[in-house]
């Protein structure tokens, strides 16, 4: 699941930003991801390309994304009252 995560990651560390712009934005299209990833943008190792405008567009469909399905697991728990 995390295969694009991490190689957009690793190809930002050896500097291939269009590779890592690439990879992801393959990785958006993945569901029911933790947390952390939300965090990537916070990371040095983005530096080179957290300005790009394809860098914060793919960062902020994954917020969108996870928040989506945190609001949906939350309404079913709270419908099955074990929240």
């Amino acid at each position: 699941m995390y295969k694009n995560i991490n190689l957009a990651l690793y190809y930002t560390a050896v500097g291939h930003t269009e590779l890592a712009i690439k990879h992801l934005e393959l990785f958006t299209e993945e569901d029911n991801f933790i947390y952390p990833v939300l965090l990537i943008p916070d990371d040095p190792l983005v530096d080179s390309v957290k300005d790009r405008p394809e860098f914060v567009s793919a960062t902020k469909k994954l917020e969108a994304k996870f928040w989506n399905t945190n609001k949906r697991i939350r309404k079913r728990l709270e419908e099955m009252e074990l929240l």
